[in-house]
């Protein structure tokens, strides 16, 4: 099997679940003070896998799932939203006694 072959049965895997993501957890605000970072976005993007209780991928396939949909994750204009944010933002802090996210 080509590994064109190989990445197009990933991406059909995985598209509606980044889209599911992208819809849930993040809103298109390029004013925002607090815009995520490469890190944050992954982090945010772990949470929501949690509360969906959905295996998160990869770093590097994450950053090449946004990127088809046309997403730079150090260039986002995106913010967080939703209960993944929350749980993101908690996860983040300090003592918070999580070691399953992205987050810190």
């Amino acid at each position: 099997m080509s590994r064109q072959t190989d990445d197009r049965r990933w991406w059909s895997l995985v598209r509606s679940h980044f889209q599911q993501f992208l819809s849930e957890a993040t809103v298109r605000d390029p004013g925002a003070a607090d815009l995520l970072t490469p890190e944050s976005f992954y982090g945010l993007y772990i949470s929501w896998c949690l509360l969906h209780r959905i295996n998160p991928v990869q770093g590097s396939d994450f950053d090449a799932g946004m990127r088809r949909f046309g997403i730079d994750v150090h260039r986002s204009g995106l913010a967080m939203t939703g209960p993944a944010a929350a749980d993101y933002i908690l996860a983040s802090q300090p003592g918070n006694g999580r070691t399953n996210t992205a987050a810190g």
